[in-house]
């Protein structure tokens, strides 16, 4: 676990709030229906779970197990603030609000339609999921106010954004979470990632748009959410504020063994090349030495 305790929300289909909380014995868990001002199950996921899960992530592991035990859909789950968990009569957010609430965040960010009606909210530095007609995209966003958010770099007013969205046919929501091993993105128009598990954490790749490979290491974090290593390389690699299209993972593989495989027999063909130009023109072997030749006459 952690040192410090670790609280989170989130989304669990379109119906379902489920609220994290770390504790000593493991994770102690409310859920929440959209449609009911009170939590309709509630248990605790101990650390022996958590220990024998095979998932590496912590957090993951308790999530999974505790969607598992409170039998909801978990097809898909997406981060939200624990700020959204307000509204619900008996939840822990909703009597810290009141009694301590300097515990919880003051600095998530909202998603409004453009007349101002909240859709959702996420922690500072969460990711949403864009949908246009012609593309979809993730982007990191960061808090600024209670009004303003920089999204992928570009700073807007929150009506602002929704007002984009709306004028192009787009929608935005948090951004699921993948329980993969390993995944891919193509970053804004110039570059691609993979991330793959490794047994010390994740290795990941970074190629350009002809996938030539321009850099790669591990980071050595395997606690952390396959989207989490994502975020954070991406960070390392000051590309924090690139969209990222998740593509096929054996698409960019395939395609950057192709180059690699392309660029190296051509540097063989090069090499032979080179060595039968240099045979071509090397000067005849003498036969003999002058002294030899003058003893033979």
């Amino acid at each position: 676990m952690s040192d410090k305790p670790l609280e989170t929300a989130w989304l669990v289909g379109d119906s379902n709030f489920l609220h994290l909380k770390e504790s000593t014995d493991g994770f102690s868990y409310e859920v929440f229906h959209t449609g009911q001002p009170r939590k309709v199950a509630a248990g605790q996921i101990s650390v022996q779970q958590v220990e024998k899960s095979p998932i590496r992530s912590p957090l993951a592991a308790a999530r999974t197990l505790a969607i598992a035990e409170a039998r909801l859909n978990g097809g898909r789950v997406a981060r939200v603030s624990v700020n959204m968990l307000e509204r619900f009569v008996d939840s822990d957010v909703r009597r810290r609000r009141i009694w301590e609430p300097e515990t919880l965040p003051d600095n998530d960010i909202r998603f409004i339609t453009s007349d101002y009606r909240e859709l959702f909210r996420i922690p500072n530095g969460g990711t949403i999921l864009v949908d246009y007609p012609d593309r979809h995209f993730a982007a990191r966003c960061e808090h600024l106010d209670d009004y303003h958010t920089r999204i992928n770099g570009e700073v807007f007013h929150i009506c602002q954004f929704a007002e984009l969205l709306e004028r192009n046919g787009g929608t935005c929501r948090p951004e699921p979470e993948l329980l993969r091993d390993e995944a891919a993105w193509r970053l804004g128009s110039k570059n691609y990632l993979t991330v793959q598990a490794c047994e010390s954490g994740w290795d990941y790749s970074i190629y350009d748009q002809s996938f030539h490979t321009v850099d790669g290491g591990q980071l050595d974090r395997p606690e952390l959410s396959i989207l989490e290593a994502r975020d954070a390389i991406l960070l390392d690699n000051g590309m924090q504020n690139r969209s990222r299209t998740q593509v096929g993972y054996e698409f960019v593989t395939e395609k950057a063994e192709a180059v690699e495989e392309r660029e190296g027999a051509a540097k063989r063909e090069s090499v032979l090349g080179q060595l039968s130009t240099l045979k071509e023109i090397a000067p005849e072997p003498k036969t003999g030495s002058k002294r030899s030749q003058e003893a033979s006459l």
